[in-house]
Formats: C-alpha cells, sequence, structure tokens
C-alpha cells in the first residue's frame, strides 16, 4: 500500500475512534501530538510484529481485504458459546448446558477473591477435546484483579529446556473427588510434571510484559489445570482454553 493509503487509513481509525469516545459521553480533543503518538505506536507494534512472526505478518497481509472463508471462522462460534457458558456460577445448570452440546463437566470453580480466574473443565471422548472455560469480569473481586493494572516482566527462561532447577519435577495429586463428571473422564491420578516440558520460547525472547493481575491469576490457573491438561495430552487429546475479557486474557 501507498504511504498516502496508510495515512488515509490512519486517519479513518482516529476518526472512527474519536466517533465512539463522543457516544459514551467523553469528549475527546485529538491533538497533533496525540495523533503522532497514534502513528508511531502503530509503527512500533508493526515492526515487532515483523520483526518476531515474519510469516504470520506476511500472512495476515496477504489476506487483507479478502471476504472471511468458512476456515477463517472455524471454531469460533464453539469457543465463544464456551466462554460465555464460564459465567454460569451454577454448576448443576452448567453440566446441564454442556451436556447438550456432548461434554462431560470435569471441574468447575467460581473465583471467590482477588486474583483468581473462575473456570471450568469439560470433555468430549468421542471427538478427544478438552475445553477449559475461562470466566471474564463480573464481580467486584473480578474488578479489583483487574485493576492491578501495572505492566510487570515475566521471566521465560524459568520454563525453558535451558533451565536447570535443583526441583527439577513437582508430583501433583488429583483425587477423585476433585472431579465431577463419570469415570469416563480425564484424570483421577497422580501425575508428574517435568519442569522442562511446559513452555517453548520459539522466537528467542527471556521475558515479556504482562498485566500483573491477569498474570498472578492465570499462573495460579495453570498450576491447578496442569494435571488435566497433562492427563488430557497423554491420552491424545486436543486442550483448548477460552474466555473473555480477563478470561481471555488469562487464556
Amino acid at each position: 500500500a501507498s504511504l498516502k493509503s496508510l495515512f488515509n487509513r490512519l486517519s479513518l481509525l482516529v476518526e472512527d475512534g474519536y466517533r465512539k469516545l463522543n457516544r459514551q459521553g467523553r469528549p475527546v480533543e485529538m491533538t497533533t501530538n496525540r495523533l503522532h503518538a497514534a502513528i508511531l505506536a502503530s509503527v512500533q507494534i508493526a515492526w515487532q510484529f515483523r520483526k518476531h512472526y515474519p510469516e504470520e505478518r506476511d500472512d495476515l497481509y496477504s489476506r487483507i481485504g479478502l471476504p472471511a472463508t468458512a476456515a477463517d471462522v472455524a471454531g469460533l462460534s464453539e469457543a465463544l458459546q464456551f466462554a460465555v457458558l464460564a459465567y454460569e456460577e451454577d454448576t448443576d445448570v452448567l453440566g446441564t448446558a454442556l451436556d447438550e452440546v456432548d461434554f462431560d463437566l470435569v471441574q468447575h470453580r467460581t473465583a471467590d477473591k482477588p486474583g483468581h480466574v473462575g473456570h471450568f473443565i469439560a470433555t468430549n471422548p468421542s471427538r478427544k477435546l478438552m475445553i477449559i472455560g475461562l470466566k471474564g469480569t463480573s464481580s467486584f473481586g473480578e474488578v479489583l484483579t483487574d485493576c492491578c493494572g501495572r505492566i510487570v516482566t515475566y521471566d521465560l527462561t524459568k520454563y525453558s529446556p535451558d533451565y536447570v532447577d535443583t526441583d527439577e519435577t513437582m508430583a501433583v495429586e488429583v483425587h477423585p473427588h476433585d472431579c465431577i463428571a463419570s469415570s469416563s473422564t480425564i484424570h483421577d491420578t497422580a501425575v508428574e510434571v517435568s519442569r522442562e516440558e511446559t513452555i517453548s520460547i520459539h522466537d528467542g525472547r527471556s521475558t515479556m510484559r504482562c498485566h500483573e493481575g491477569v498474570l498472578i491469576g492465570a499462573k495460579r490457573l495453570a498450576d491447578h489445570v496442569q494435571p488435566f491438561v497433562e492427563g488430557a495430552l497423554t491420552r491424545g487429546y486436543t486442550v483448548l482454553a477460552c474466555g473473555h475479557s480477563l478470561g481471555g486474557g488469562a487464556a
């Protein structure tokens, strides 16, 4: 695209944002400095995307402006359905809703205090699919989690193959009473999880910047669901984590 075309698109985005803010009763003056800052931020994000994910970036740019295909949106409707179901606080109601779409409820936990993410785990044995539905913000405790908005640095090297720790493995036991569904569900035994297998860093970065509240909730969530995920993967299942708002960030 030409430089003129690029700036025309940026101008349309600015105008659209201005209209939306005005509709919400918050008039905003778009000064020259603010416009320049927005353009520079957009250029920086585009450069970082090109540097770290060149193939994905080229594929995305090649499809800009083309109509969406069925493959582009495959699974989005179902993922959205599970993200919405994650807001359900009644376990019986949730279990019934999942049963209607051929999923067994394995576990359901609500977030009763800040720093935690409500979620459910469900499986479909015939499709070999595990769903982790993550709840978004709807309670005061979750609002407090959102308000912990400080940007913190998270060290990824602790989970790389080169990281050495004296405690190389951790045993996590999941008792049968933790599972709500029948014995056909995924996990009812102890699992040993190797730290060296938890994450793969493919672009050379050793740290990432995170929203502090979301990071705290995501780490607690990961510690809890990891035995279920490990059990599912060893049985050839695909694991899908989906959520909205706070749940989307944690996913």
